[in-house]
């Protein structure tokens, strides 16, 4: 993808400086190739942002979504459902992202893979903190046979946790960005209110 994002990119780039070369305009050699360079890797980089940028947007929306699926988890097995039942259950009847892997962990299973060496491919790919914790208290709750239920709550609980801190995160960054509309738009109206009344 990065490739091709590069190369459309110098293409309009080599075609910008063929039609304004060729409509009498002069554009020197060095000018006209470090363009087509600049072109080329801005396209590469692009692509490598944009694909980051969707990576981390599916990551946070799956983070957004794991205490959910967690809570529904714990209520198919305190149900009497087995995990791999409880999951299959939940693929089935809901949507979203994090859905969609679980899908994956079902196929994978039915294909022969055993159950923790999917989750933990999966939660290797996503690459999500609170999702390798609940795979891997999972794992430790099948192996030592511990409540598997009291886990799943407990791993939805510090999800939920995890989104707490991850929001007083963001609103501290983004307190520097909320004070600008007040020092620059509402104080001086407040000040020109006050000395033109």
């Amino acid at each position: 993808k990065q490739l091709v994002y590069a190369g459309y990119s110098m293409l309009l780039s080599i075609t910008w400086t063929l039609l304004r070369v060729s409509s009498g305009k002069g554009l020197s050699l060095v000018l006209a190739i470090s363009l087509i360079a600049a072109a080329f890797i801005g396209g590469g980089w692009y692509a490598k942002w944009s694909l980051a940028s969707q990576a981390n947007k599916r990551r946070l929306s799956i983070e957004e979504q794991l205490p959910a699926v967690l809570d529904l988890l714990a209520f198919a097995v305190s149900a009497g459902e087995p995990v791999l039942l409880a999951l299959r259950r939940i693929s089935k009847s809901c949507t979203g992202p994090l859905i969609t892997e679980l899908g994956k962990v079902v196929n994978s299973v039915n294909s022969g893979d055993g159950l923790v060496t999917a989750l933990n491919q999966m939660s290797n790919q996503i690459e999500s903190q609170p999702l390798t914790r609940a795979t891997h208290s999972l794992e430790l709750a099948l192996e030592r046979g511990t409540p598997l239920v009291q886990v799943l709550r407990a791993q939805a609980a510090d999800a939920r946790a995890h989104q707490v801190r991850m929001l007083m995160i963001l609103a501290g960054h983004k307190e520097t960005s909320m004070m600008l509309p007040v020092v620059f738009l509402i104080l001086p109206m407040i000040v020109a209110v006050a000395l033109y009344p």
